[in-house]
């Protein structure tokens, strides 16, 4: 039996609350939902073992940390994590693999776990979209942080080429050709991912990516 490491978030929101440089009371007030000093007191002495998942979330949030460092203690990667525990069987999986799984980086099915029972079998993962929607939005993030740099990037050659008077040199420099270049890539990889996140998985986007074919043809 692997040895698994004992569910104890109290233990870490104590530790990352003492990071923080914040009292019990002070993490309950700006998290909410219900939150008193008490009950963050019970969780760090061990009296009190869950959080509801909107505390979690709050608390991480206050502490700068994600909710799975609460859950999964990423200093002990290897050690294990129990997942299901019943009557019948444990199932557990390494603390680095279940932080990745409770992100959306792993599915269900790319755990690679351990099972205490010979019996036990293997639950078909749910077909679903949330892993590609996570992948296509990380996607989109990179590419608009991309696409913000090289804009001001442009835009500040053209000012200083029109400061200047060599606005029609600047436009035959190879640096300036590339960044244009690099936009209308940008723009297209968006425009393509965009529309798979609003036809294909009816994803809500605040911004839509217009076609890149106007004005950088």
């Amino acid at each position: 039996m692997p040895e698994t490491v004992s569910y104890n978030p109290g233990e870490r929101i104590a530790h990352y609350r003492k990071l923080a440089k914040l009292s019990a009371e002070e993490l309950a007030e700006r998290a909410g939902f219900g939150l008193t000093r008490s009950i963050i007191a019970n969780l760090e002495n061990g009296r009190k073992e869950d959080l509801t998942v909107r505390q979690l979330i709050a608390v991480a949030f206050v502490l700068g940390v994600t909710p799975a460092a609460l859950v999964f203690d990423l200093l002990d990667p290897y050690g294990y994590s129990t997942l299901i525990e019943t009557e019948t069987d444990t199932i557990q999986t390494q603390n680095w693999l279940a932080y990745n799984w409770f992100g959306g980086e792993f599915t269900p099915s790319e755990l690679v776990v351990k099972t205490l029972s010979e019996d036990a079998v293997d639950a078909p993962a749910l077909e679903d979209d949330n892993w590609t929607v996570h992948y296509l939005l990380k996607q989109r993030a990179s590419l608009l942080w991309a696409l913000g740099a090289q804009t001001s990037l442009l835009s500040e050659m053209e000012t200083n080429a029109r400061a200047h008077g060599s606005f029609s040199q600047l436009l035959e420099f190879a640096e300036y050709k590339d960044a244009k270049a690099k936009i209308r890539d940008f723009s297209a990889e968006l425009y393509s991912i965009d529309g798979q996140l609003r036809s294909k998985y009816k994803v809500l986007i605040d911004k839509p990516i217009t076609h890149p074919r106007s004005p950088f043809d």
